[in-house]
């Protein structure tokens, strides 16, 4: 079955000297994989720089329902980004991102509203200026959260002052190591108060900008078992360090 769509790149792995196999997320049908042969090649019609990460594509899929690996027939830049893939910051941002999403949608399921936030995320990211970025990657996350059915409830207050990791709620002591700490339960009540367009307002250190991202991935854990671990994770800290 043939498929038009538009499309995002999430992840990449090589898997000979011209081929690799591209995470991509489409907008028909989710979240797929495909094996894409000569990219290395110098006349080859799938071009390496098709593949960066939260790259837009227009697609012509050549599909097969529960199959593995797909192929591709025609791939096209949907849009191209002033400095996403060239601003070092921007970039980490992206691989971040990207590697979370891969690991926390399922495949084959499709959501186009879903595709919609991450495209106009993606968008947002490349136009914003770089002193203004520290704290995207935390709202994006927070925010793809609502998408997978585990938002927090931004319930701070005078009696719920500890967030948990298992309830997704603010309560009022720490029973045990399920809940953040009281510092780190305000930020991100702060942060779940704020958009893109408002976030640069609040000024978090690289160390506590680092502690909460950790504890937000262990409640995505929490809620995701099979989501493991985020290898970009440790790149991402030493550029905003």
């Amino acid at each position: 079955m043939n498929i038009k769509t538009e499309a995002l790149v999430l992840k990449t792995y090589k898997y000979s000297e011209t081929a690799i196999i591209a995470k991509i997320y489409t907008k028909e049908r989710g979240l797929l994989s495909f094996i894409v042969h000569g990219v290395r090649k110098k006349k080859s019609k799938f071009r390496a720089a098709f593949f960066q990460v939260l790259q837009p594509l227009n697609l012509e899929i050549n599909y097969k329902e529960n199959s593995n690996l797909n192929n591709l027939k025609e791939v096209n830049i949907l849009n191209n980004y002033t400095d996403l893939h060239t601003n070092i910051y921007k970039s980490t941002i992206a691989q971040f991102i990207g590697e979370v999403i891969f690991k926390s949608v399922q495949e084959q399921e499709t959501n186009s509203n879903l595709f919609d936030f991450i495209y106009s995320s993606a968008i947002i990211l490349d136009e914003m200026p770089e002193n203004e970025i520290g704290n995207f990657h935390i709202i994006f996350i927070l925010n793809l959260s609502r998408f997978l059915g585990f938002y927090p409830h931004n319930n701070l207050g005078s009696s719920n002052k500890y967030f948990c990791i298992e309830t997704g709620e603010f309560e009022l002591i720490q029973t045990s190591n399920k809940y953040f700490g009281k510092q780190q339960s305000e930020d991100l009540s702060r942060l779940l108060k704020s958009n893109f367009s408002n976030m640069y307002e609040i000024k978090l250190s690289s160390k506590e900008r680092n502690t909460l991202l950790n504890g937000i991935l262990i409640f995505y854990r929490t809620h995701l078992p099979e989501m493991g671990e985020i290898k970009s994770l440790d790149v991402l800290e030493v550029v905003f360090g």
